[in-house]
């Protein structure tokens, strides 16, 4: 079996990666129902670990589908797949990305990819465009500050939604950026000196934090795939040439 890259994808055709899209995005349907299950069962630890789990499916779908609109940017891509630089593993990688995606998508809930966020797209290209050496987690939190702040001005009020709060930057030690410790003691029997760590310390509060983030990036990460694998295979080539016009242009680097 070969693991996913930026590598791998530019030999597969476009039907091959639709495939894969769907295929990743019921895996995490999955994983999340067993974890409910397994909650109703009071089995918190291996709930906590099946939604994290979930998360980073939800990452790899996020890159397979940026991949399919033509973003080729092989950093931008890999942080689905490959551990990037800065962070001890990839689970630790898509679980901060998807702690960043998650913060655009709190304090933009009702933003959709269609006619209404274009004008704003224009009107703020330079500030939501990646620039060269800035992380992918930087750029994610800098387009969620940039967004945020826009909607406290009334033009961009009107077609961005309610207003939301100027604090937006997300917090550097919040709980999915550090959601890894916690899910590898969801799994493992460890000792501490003398002490010995188990997973049934793991309890339901935890599992409720795992549950509200995978929640929130079900409705966020991936709420533009979801809509997309629901499209016809008729309509599906409309909405990538819709997202083309607004994401590709974003993505050039050292533009600013």
């Amino acid at each position: 079996m070969v693991k996913l890259s930026y590598e791998i994808l530019l030999r597969l055709d476009e039907e091959t990666i639709e495939d894969g899209l769907e295929v990743i995005y019921t895996n995490a349907r999955d994983l999340s129902n067993a974890a409910d299950i397994l909650a109703t069962k009071k089995k918190y630890p291996l709930a906590t670990a099946l939604k994290l789990l979930t998360i980073e499916e939800l990452i790899k779908a996020q890159s397979l589908f940026f991949f399919l609109i033509g973003v080729r940017d092989k950093e931008f891509i890999d942080y689905g797949f490959k551990k990037v630089k800065g962070y001890k593993n990839i689970h630790e990688t898509r679980l901060h990305i998807a702690s960043a995606f998650n913060h655009i998508h709190r304090n933009l809930k009702k933003i959709d990819f269609d006619g209404k966020i274009n004008s704003f797209i224009l009107t703020e290209k330079d500030n939501l465009q990646i620039r060269e050496g800035e992380s992918i987690e930087n750029y994610i939190k800098r387009i969620g500050q940039t967004m945020a702040n826009a909607t406290q001005t009334a033009e961009i009020q009107s077609k961005l939604g309610p207003k939301t709060p100027s604090k937006t930057i997300i917090e550097k030690k919040d709980w999915l950026s550090n959601a890894q410790q916690i899910k590898e003691h969801c799994f493992y029997v460890d000792i501490d000196g003398t002490n010995w760590s188990y997973p049934r310390e793991i309890k339901r509060k935890e599992y409720l934090n795992a549950k509200k983030h995978t929640e929130e990036s079900f409705l966020g990460v991936t709420r533009v795939i979801s809509k997309y694998l629901k499209e016809g295979k008729v309509k599906r080539p409309y909405m990538l040439l819709t997202l083309k016009s607004t994401i590709l242009p974003l993505l050039e680097k050292g533009k600013k």
